[in-house]
């Protein structure tokens, strides 16, 4: 039998390429919005470590630590807004690309489907094909038998009655 080949298999090929790129970029960017999440928790923690540290010296000493904390506070929160604002766009990123992962996905698997419901078809055919030379094949041979069976046979003449 003819192996089988359809010709759009390097597109097939192309969106199976293009689906583990996607993968691979949606993970990186799933790893860098943990790591930011986790970036801000911990900014977010250290002010209250920090707050809770300043509660608990004596009145004279916790008057010059809360001017030091609202300054060191306030560069923390900026740092907390950036780290949000990048942590916004990272997300709104992988959004993107997991779109565009579902459709190349569902593409990949149109013609996936569309490559087997082909080749089932050709193997079908093939078949056939096969089946029909093996029937003519064995039509041949009977009929060389029926004529090497004819020939062979001996005639035998008729008496003639006089």
């Amino acid at each position: 039998m003819k192996r089988f080949a359809w010709p759009i298999q390097p597109l097939l090929d192309l969106k199976i390429q293009q689906e583990k790129l996607l993968r691979t970029e949606v993970y990186a960017l799933a790893q860098d919005v943990i790591f930011h999440r986790s970036q801000i928790a911990q900014h977010r923690s250290g002010l209250g470590t920090k707050l809770m540290d300043i509660a608990k010296l004596e009145l004279s000493v916790r008057l010059a630590g809360q001017e030091n904390f609202a300054k060191y506070s306030k560069a923390i929160e900026k740092k907390i807004q950036t780290l949000t604002e990048q942590l916004d766009a990272l997300e709104t990123q992988r959004n993107e690309k997991t779109q565009q992962l579902v459709q190349i996905k569902t593409s990949r698997e149109a013609l996936e489907e569309k490559r087997s419901e082909t080749k089932a078809a050709y193997t079908k055919a093939m078949g056939k094909h096969e089946q029909k030379q093996l029937d003519e094949a064995a039509h041949l041979a009977i009929a060389r038998q029926m004529i090497e069976t004819t020939i062979s046979k001996p005639t035998h003449k008729r008496r003639q009655t006089g």
